[in-house]
């Protein structure tokens, strides 16, 4: 996956691919901040830990157990309606 800026809940992130499952830098950090992704991940349990990431850089201040429930909660529930990742994008 190529980096990516995107803004999250008014931060700006640079989003890259790691070789851990995923990492999300604080939003109170003052320098570059990085929100990283598996890339060896597939399917909906790359979908999970996109989630995953992506509600700790909104809601830094919720448990570590609330984003893993949300997220896997929402990937299940976005995996039912259809949503896939497109190769490439």
């Amino acid at each position: 996956m190529k980096p990516f800026k995107t803004q999250l809940r008014g931060q700006d992130y640079t989003v890259e691919a790691c070789k851990i499952e995923g990492v999300c830098d604080s939003p109170g950090n003052t320098g570059p901040k990085f929100l990283t992704i598996d890339p060896p991940a597939k399917g909906r349990e790359q979908l999970r830990i996109i989630l995953h990431e992506a509600l700790h850089a909104c809601y830094w201040d919720l448990s570590e157990d609330a984003v893993h429930d949300g997220s896997r909660d929402i990937a299940a529930l976005l995996w039912k309606m259809g949503y896939r990742l497109i190769a490439g994008r």
